[in-house]
């Protein structure tokens, strides 16, 4: 006995499931980086942990899409630095280095994760103050669900089919009218 279509676009079904769910759960949140000072505001988005370790001194993020104010684009690589170094940031280009406070926590593996919040930054060369907001990115496309609720949809797919294979297996049913006029006779 071969294999019912049903059963067979179900399996399809849940392997799609399966792949939206690991696929999704890879996804780094998004966050939005804005930089205002000396009169220009700089922003850019970065996964809240990007892969690289910090080497103990400074991480770099290369080839980040920075946007200011006035529309301007223009790649650049970004360093950020640990405590020891005096915190802060530097673009490639453009800016000094810019001390302050770490903006990342790092894991026990090296890894760094920004951390969501304002920070006070000094240009290094004429002491102006600068500003960083570190933001959770508002989605701009269709949401992705949570893990959480892909596994509740899964769960909801796996009991349907075996109410599904248990009805199957039962052959067709008659109804209750016609079960009796059969008793009947």
């Amino acid at each position: 006995m071969g294999t019912s279509p049903i059963v067979k676009q179900f399996v399809a079904a849940l392997a799609v499931l399966i792949l939206s769910v690991f696929s999704s759960g890879l996804r780094a949140e998004t966050l939005d980086f804005t930089l205002t000072g000396e009169g220009t505001t700089y922003s850019f988005q970065l996964p809240s942990s990007p892969r690289g370790g910090s080497n103990g001194s400074y991480f770099t993020i290369p080839n980040v899409l920075v946007t200011t104010e006035s529309g301007g684009e223009f790649a650049t690589g970004i360093i950020f630095f640990t405590d020891l170094a005096h915190g802060g940031l530097e673009f490639f280009r453009d800016i000094p280095q810019l001390d302050g406070a770490q903006v990342f926590s790092v894991d026990d593996e090296g890894n760094p994760t920004f951390i969501t919040a304002t920070y006070g930054l000094v240009n290094r060369e004429d002491d102006a103050p600068y500003t960083l907001a570190i933001a959770v990115a508002t989605p701009g496309g269709t949401p992705v669900p949570e893990p959480g609720s892909w596994f509740l949809l899964l769960a909801g797919f796996v009991v349907m089919a075996a109410a599904g294979s248990r009805l199957i297996s039962q052959g067709p049913r008659r109804p209750h009218a016609a079960r009796g006029a059969d008793q009947a006779r």
